[in-house]
């Protein structure tokens, strides 16, 4: 995949994310950057807003045992993030497929 089809991907998928975890508010060149934004928020849903992040992770269609074992595991809002962004990010390749 090129950089500037990377780019594409990260921006449709960062829109995605945009929709169920609040507006990112700034530009994000790397999917690290990225990752990193939705940990905090997803950190700050697991303490204040758990029904909410729930839900969007039903919404997103994040696989249910994954969630329980990211849950579990000593860094929850870490790997939350990685599932809700590797979910999205499959979305924008599969989507991208079939646009052309």
């Amino acid at each position: 995949m090129s950089r500037e089809e990377e780019q594409k991907h990260l921006l449709k998928t960062s829109n995605l994310i945009a929709k169920d975890f609040g507006e990112i508010g700034e530009e994000l060149e790397v999917q690290y950057d990225l990752q990193q934004w939705l940990s905090k928020r997803i950190n700050y849903m697991l303490r204040f807003e758990f029904d909410q992040l729930m839900n969007a992770l039903y919404r997103i269609d994040v696989d249910e045992q994954k969630v329980k074992e990211a849950i579990a595991s000593d860094a929850p809002a870490d790997e939350l993030a990685k599932l809700v962004l590797e979910r999205q990010w499959q979305k924008v390749i599969m989507w991208g497929k079939y646009e052309s």
